[in-house]
């Protein structure tokens, strides 16, 4: 392989980062299945829980832990985290489950804490 000499960095546009600095995604991967594992381990009945009407907050939870990531929001039904192009849920990663074409980026929505709120059930006390 023939180096290039004095080489400018350039920046990957989908990262924004240089390139040298590209995060290893299939490590961040593993981080965030294993956060999701421990959820699942420490919420009773998790998935239940973040599938009947708490996506959203499952969502921000991610969102809070993995910063660089965003929520989507699929046919106005499900929320999942987006993370370099991958989809998370409470399931795992479910990035074949939600076709791109389907999902809304929450940012093109408006108040993703007034949204989630509307949309997350109301339950007896």
């Amino acid at each position: 392989m023939k180096l290039r000499k004095n080489k400018q960095k350039e920046k990957c546009p989908v990262h924004k980062t240089y390139y040298s600095q590209r995060h290893d995604v299939s490590m961040e991967n593993q981080a965030i299945l294993e956060y999701i594992k421990v959820v699942n381990a420490a919420v009773p009945n998790a998935k239940k829980v973040f599938t009947e009407g708490n996506c959203g907050n499952f969502a921000r939870m991610l969102l809070f832990a993995f910063p660089q990531g965003n929520i989507k929001f699929y046919l106005r039904d499900h929320f999942v985290f987006e993370y370099y192009s991958l989809l998370y849920d409470i399931t795992g990663e479910v990035t074949n489950k939600y076709p791109q074409e389907n999902l809304v980026d929450i940012k093109d929505i408006g108040d993703i804490n007034e949204l989630i709120c509307s949309l997350t059930p109301r339950y007896k006390e």
